[in-house]
């Protein structure tokens, strides 16, 4: 970006032209004539547009002020074509923080789409100054007339000369002073008014409205609020303090300039000033204060001074009647306005409920903006703005997310499939392996010695474990894979467990572990089960059992349950090592193994158990402390006792 070029005296003239640019649009830069800076943007307002464009704005703003010179500023936004979320937000904290220097006349925006218009109209509420310097053009002629009338006026000040002597200037704000005769003194305040600022006011105003009384026996006095701020507490403490009951006297004229609050000025005016018997005027412009100071002595004098004749009653009468009916007519007005203003809303809401594109949504009509409620339709439309891009983009987050759920999906299918092929492929020559090895153990080849004995029941000790692991990995995959067959029948629950205990009970002998079977007689005698899957469970949690408990017992209970939908109980509880309350809550995922190294194993067998509890419809609990032994319960449904 280039550099503006700024000398110290008339540095608006030497401007040269220049581009700032984005992503995907641009900004040009120009001086098109004296005082006037031209701002024209195509393309797309991006936040790497709009940095180097705020910082450029600040930079123009921090001339005006140390030049004290005047600037008209002009936007032309025809050629752009959007302004991103990001923009937007930066440019609502530059135009909240931000003090507009007293050399800004005013801001042309030449703007044709409704949108950008309500964007302008919502930042001037977090800079209320801007009410009243920034104006909106259709095309770029109308605003170019327009400027060049008010370089005119601007030339031709109505409040007469400019007394730069009393004027006074600080970091916040500056009072200068005009006089279009020697009868009327006006008094412009700009920016905050602070203790300083205030003292120097009285004294000038108290030392001109002196000469105006001693010469023309009344003093006028016009206070051009219009680019102030607000008063510190400190100045209006010096106020109170410092104005005595001589401040204005009765034929006295004060008026006020305020572009809004009326009846608030007013009467803080009054609360501050103790001498009522002056007249005061409350006005909107320059043009109303000057009539105001043009009248004549006559009707400067206050009503209770006035002699009115007998017939001003019915009058007074008459227009106090005029006075109610346009007051009516006004009340009538807002009602029909409200009206309106609910079914404009009930539209414009419920088109945003129904998540529709900004485009779609139901437009206001322009004369309805101009209404009390133009805030609440450019906050509405600002607020579907904002939520139809987050719409867009949590949209965009879901279908990523859905893709990627089902590219997990594939991968997880073709990683059951080349699980499963592997698990057949190995267990074909794993079997012959085992097979082999029982054959020369059983003597089939001859006699062996006992070295060798040892070392082939070492061979298929280890070739059963890998075989285990097989199997345990094929029904993973089949689990996963959809694959899985489930066969149920009818079981005589007594013999079922008997026979799923048998060849357990050689481990818990070889480890000096009691292993017990109790039958609750109140439970069904038979169940409705697929019997190798649930063989597998109940093997798979007793063997885990035996082999972590190192003394004591494993106990399997057969029992009645309390509740109506899971009315059969089957509870392996140990006395083993227990598991902590942390791990409980990972020791049925996949290849999980709480007290690694200490045991045998790769952690599958509760993931698997798991797995098939939750395709038979049944539940696991678990209930486990350190040291105080293990307890897991398969909850069977009432299904299961249908025959």
């Amino acid at each position: 970006m280039h550099d503006l070029q700024m000398a110290h005296s008339n540095w608006i003239d030497q401007i040269t032209p220049q581009t700032i640019s984005g992503n995907a649009g641009f900004c040009q830069v120009e001086h098109i004539q004296t005082g006037v800076i031209s701002f024209t943007f195509s393309g797309l307002l991006d936040i790497q547009l709009i940095h180097p464009f705020l910082a450029l704005i600040d930079k123009v703003m921090l001339q005006l002020s140390e030049h004290d010179q005047k600037a008209y500023l002009l936007f032309d936004t025809l050629q752009l074509e959007g302004i991103t979320l990001k923009a937007q937000r930066a440019v609502f904290l530059r135009t909240a923080r931000n003090e507009l220097p007293v050399g800004l006349i005013e801001i042309h925006c030449v703007i044709n789409q409704p949108l950008y218009r309500r964007f302008i109209r919502f930042l001037r509420r977090f800079n209320p100054r801007l009410r009243d310097i920034l104006f909106f053009h259709a095309n770029q002629t109308e605003a170019l007339f327009q400027l060049e009338m008010g370089l005119q006026v601007e030339s031709q000040d109505p409040r007469g000369t400019e007394l730069k002597h009393e004027s006074i200037t600080t970091e916040q704000g500056s009072l200068r002073y005009f006089q279009s005769s020697p009868q009327v003194l006006c008094c412009e305040n700009n920016g905050v008014t602070n203790a300083e600022m205030m003292q120097h006011m009285i004294e000038v105003n108290l030392r001109y409205l002196s000469i105006q009384r001693r010469d023309f026996g009344q003093g006028m006095l016009i206070i051009d609020s219009r680019k102030g701020r607000h008063c510190t507490l400190e100045a209006y403490r010096i106020l109170r303090s410092d104005l005595g009951e001589a401040t204005m006297q009765t034929d006295d004229h004060l008026v006020i300039i305020t572009p809004r609050w009326n009846k608030a000025v007013g009467k803080l005016v009054l609360a501050l000033l103790p001498n009522l018997s002056f007249r005061l005027s409350i006005v909107g412009s320059l043009e109303n204060a000057l009539d105001c100071v043009r009248i004549s002595p006559q009707a400067l004098l206050t009503p209770k001074e006035k002699k009115e004749p007998f017939w001003i009653l019915p009058l007074r009468w008459l227009q106090s009647k005029k006075i109610i009916a346009v007051q009516a007519a006004e009340i009538e007005k807002l009602k029909q306005e409200r009206e309106r203003f609910f079914q404009e809303t009930d539209h414009l809401i419920g088109d945003i409920l129904l998540h529709k594109h900004l485009d779609d949504v139901h437009q206001v009509p322009d004369s309805e903006l101009d209404s009390p409620f133009q805030e609440v339709y450019e906050s509405l439309y600002m607020l579907q703005n904002d939520y139809q891009e987050h719409f867009s983009s949590l949209q965009q987050e879901i279908n990523e997310r859905i893709h990627a759920e089902h590219h997990a999906a594939e991968l997880s299918q073709i990683k059951s499939r080349f699980l499963g092929s592997i698990s057949h492929e190995l267990r074909t020559p794993l079997s012959a392996i085992l097979g082999f090895t029982n054959l020369i153990l059983n003597g089939s080849t001859g006699e062996i010695n006992p070295k060798q004995t040892h070392f082939l029941q070492r061979v298929k000790d280890n070739g059963l474990n890998l075989l285990a692991l097989i199997n345990d990995v094929l029904d993973i995959s089949k689990i996963e894979s959809g694959t899985l067959d489930l066969k149920f029948e009818s079981v005589e629950i007594d013999s079922f467990l008997k026979n799923l205990l048998e060849p357990l009970r050689m481990t818990a002998l070889t480890k000096q572990i009691q292993l017990k079977l109790e039958i609750d007689p109140e439970a069904p005698r038979s169940l409705v089960i697929d019997s190798d899957r649930l063989r597998q469970i109940i093997s798979n949690l007793v063997n885990n059992a035996l082999k972590f408990t190192e003394k004591g017992s494993v106990m399997l209970y057969y029992r009645k349950g309390s509740s109506t939908a899971f009315p059969v109980i089957l509870e392996v509880k140990d006395t083993g090592i227990g598991i902590s309350k942390a791990d409980q809550k990972k020791v049925f995922e996949d290849f999980v193994q709480v007290h690694q190294g200490a045991y045998a194993g790769v952690g599958l067998g509760l993931s698997i158990c798991a797995s098939l509890a939750h395709l038979l419809g049944y539940q696991i609990e678990l209930e486990s402390e350190l040291g105080q032994g293990t307890c897991f319960r398969v909850l069977i449904p009432l299904v299961s006792l249908q025959h």
